[in-house]
């Protein structure tokens, strides 16, 4: 299922504004945030990085 900005923000308390920078790659995730967000969206971190690793990129 697809969450919405709004969503993500309200179920992880970061404003979204921040949220938005991050999104845009206007700045950067701290590691905290991204596992808030695993947490939020029901996975785990290292799935949540593994997730968004570009296609044919190697696992650690």
């Amino acid at each position: 299922m697809r969450q919405s900005r709004v969503w993500l923000s309200a179920a992880t308390g970061i404003p979204l504004t921040t949220l938005t920078r991050r999104l845009n790659a206007q700045s950067a995730f701290t590691i905290d945030e991204l596992d808030i967000i695993a947490t939020a969206l029901g996975t785990g971190l290292v799935d949540l990085i593994a997730a968004s690793a570009p296609p044919g990129a190697a696992a650690a």
